[in-house]
């Protein structure tokens, strides 16, 4: 039996068994994230969330993520883009149960070459009904320093190994010349390997936890959940966006320099409202960097963040909560980057476009939250083990500093924050240390 009732009298109906399910969906990600957590080697995942899991699900409009569960605010909002541009690549009718595609290619849905993806088939009456997909980023994927975010190189051929879409299990058997490259390409191949292992073991138990979903709800209800998911979040964002002004809000940031030549980068974005949609403009914002702070194509959603936190930051993210949405983001700038440049520093621009559009639309709300502090201020960490017995064993490591934001005109924000871009947490070096003295007495 169908139940449908009403949130309130301006919000859109519930169907109580859809809704039943696609807070199914939700679990099966958490659960693949929890897996992921309890499982990861290196403290990216296991104590600082840089890592997602997500389902999307194949419909008319391509592949659209209907479920995940984030550690790392970014990866849940590139998360659809990632899915279609990985299976435009790959030919869906090949795959096989137990295949794994690894990308972590920026200009294919990564990032930066250090945040890598798995994704896994899911069949359903012999077809590919959905994929699962893993995310975190790797201590190191090779390139001039451990951890994949080094200053001022110029190309992507200097960064950490950039690889397409490319086979790293099949029906579930690991692909040993692909293995065999990224770990003897590797500082720390412990690290690469477990965390690997990890992300693979997710997506098993991802796919267990959805199968008896299924199995429990049918496939016809369980695919209609995760539509009904999909429009649950778009009609809550576009309920957002109509409580805005029409108009056009502009605002504008700089990043001082891009570690190559000493001159200031403008962000530019013009925030258009019309209805209940919105189109995010970065026209204006400063060509394309000689240093690699610019980025691939991520703020075309990653900017959505600064919507979501305003408008709508209840409901689930979801393929929903990009529809309302369009981004325009000039090639050859700041903010659309064009290979063969690099784009490992990510987040000062990343962070900056948040700030930006929370910025323009402080303006049709009359009211914001002070922003963050515009820079992750990452701090790669890595060596050498000189302790007796175990000498020349790598290490490696990051951590994430972040400062104080949020503060609104009613209240102060927090003192010591990661900014929104990642929403991680900060690593735990005593780990790191307690590790090393456990294994000294192994």
């Amino acid at each position: 039996m169908t139940i449908t009732t009403s949130i309130n009298s301006d919000g859109p109906a519930v169907d109580i068994e859809l809704d039943i399910l696609r807070y199914g969906l939700i679990e099966v990600t958490r659960e693949m994230l929890d897996a992921l957590m309890r499982s990861a080697f290196s403290p990216v995942a296991r104590d600082m969330l840089d890592c997602t899991a997500a389902i999307h699900m194949r419909t008319e409009a391509g592949w659209e993520t209907v479920a995940l569960w984030e550690g790392c605010m970014q990866h849940a909002y590139i998360a659809t883009h990632i899915a279609n541009f990985v299976m435009d690549d790959w030919d869906v009718d090949s795959m096989q149960p137990g295949d794994i595609v690894f990308v972590n290619d920026p200009w294919r849905g990564a990032v930066h070459q250090s945040d890598v993806n798995l994704f896994r088939p899911v069949f359903v009456n012999g077809r590919v009904e959905f994929l699962l997909q893993s995310t975190t980023h790797l201590v190191d994927v090779g390139g001039p320093v451990s951890g994949g975010l080094a200053n001022g190189m110029q190309t992507h051929f200097e960064e950490p190994l950039k690889f397409p879409p490319t086979l790293l299990y099949a029906n579930d058997i690991p692909v040993r010349p692909t293995f065999n490259f990224m770990l003897e390409n590797n500082r720390v191949p412990q690290l690469m390997l477990g965390d690997l292992r990890a992300l693979y073991g997710c997506l098993v138990v991802g796919e267990r936890q959805l199968q008896e979903l299924i199995g429990r709800g049918g496939f016809a209800n369980v695919r209609a959940a995760g539509m009904y998911a999909i429009e649950q979040t778009e009609a809550s964002m576009r309920a957002g966006i109509a409580r805005l002004p029409d108009g056009d809000y502009t605002a504008e940031d700089f990043l001082d320099e891009d570690g190559v030549v000493n001159e200031k980068i403008p962000v530019h974005v013009t925030v258009k409202v019309r209805g209940d949609s919105m189109e995010i403009d970065f026209s204006g914002s400063g060509r394309q960097p000689l240093g690699n702070v610019g980025t691939a194509w991520c703020e075309a959603t990653r900017c959505v963040q600064a919507v979501k936190m305003l408008i709508d930051p209840s409901t689930p993210v979801n393929s929903g909560t990009m529809r309302p949405i369009e981004s325009i983001l000039p090639a050859g700038s700041v903010v659309q980057s064009l290979p063969p440049t690099s784009v490992s520093n990510h987040p000062d621009i990343g962070s900056r476009n948040i700030n930006v559009v929370s910025q323009a639309l402080a303006a049709a709300l009359e009211e914001s939250y002070a922003p963050d502090t515009g820079s992750f201020a990452v701090i790669m960490l890595g060596g050498v083990d000189d302790r007796h017995g175990h000498e020349g064993n790598p290490w490696g490591t990051y951590v994430i500093p972040g400062g104080g934001w949020g503060g609104t005109y009613r209240e102060d924000g927090v003192s010591f924050c990661v900014p929104p871009v990642g929403n991680c947490r900060t690593s735990v070096q005593e780990h790191i240390e307690i590790e090393k003295i456990g294994r000294a007495h192994v």
